[in-house]
């Protein structure tokens, strides 16, 4: 399901969030990526692709984690000056 299937008010937040997070996001995670890769020495082995994998979906998901707190996270309340 998705925010706005279930009526989440804070779904358009979200996803602007998301928007404004993913490309960084996503920087990270090939980095993350090449990273555990070259650790590897670049092998074809199974290990290899799911140990880059699992990086790659550990750092999107944590990208979209963020988001979603950013989104939903308590503001501070505004007052007027007297």
């Amino acid at each position: 399901m998705t925010l706005r299937q279930v009526r989440d008010p804070r779904s358009g937040s979200t996803a602007k969030w998301l928007a404004a997070t993913l490309q960084a996001g996503a920087a990270v995670a090939t980095a993350a990526g090449v990273g555990v890769a070259r650790v590897l020495g670049f092998t074809t082995e199974p290990e290899t692709f799911i140990s880059v994998i699992t990086a790659v979906a550990v750092v999107l998901a944590a990208t979209a984690t963020f988001a979603r707190y950013f989104a939903t996270r308590p503001r501070a309340a505004v007052t007027a000056a007297s």
